[in-house]
């Protein structure tokens, strides 16, 4: 089990990854891409990307914040926006 709580400010995110097969995110705004391979999000503390294989959006909350994505995931990472996008890993 692999759970992370990010605090910054008044702002709260919790990350929780289950078996590489499960992501439950918190503090989720907006979606701004999704995919079977990659979904981009606004979160409250930044945009944030997952990546993997098979990525399905099986429960999305704007009231709450509350997010759930079913499939192989490979990958979370948070990003500035404002950073150029040469030096982001994936998602160009």
């Amino acid at each position: 089990m692999n759970e992370q709580i990010i605090t910054m400010g008044t702002a709260r995110q919790m990350i929780h990854i289950s078996d590489r097969k499960n992501l439950t995110i918190t503090g989720v705004e907006d979606v701004q891409s999704f995919n079977e391979t990659g979904i981009i999000l606004m979160t409250c503390l930044g945009m944030l990307a997952v990546d993997g294989v098979g990525l399905r959006i099986t429960h999305l909350s704007r009231e709450s914040g509350e997010m759930y994505i079913e499939g192989e995931i490979g990958g979370v990472v948070f990003f500035d926006p404002a950073e150029p996008k040469k030096k982001r890993g994936f998602f160009k």
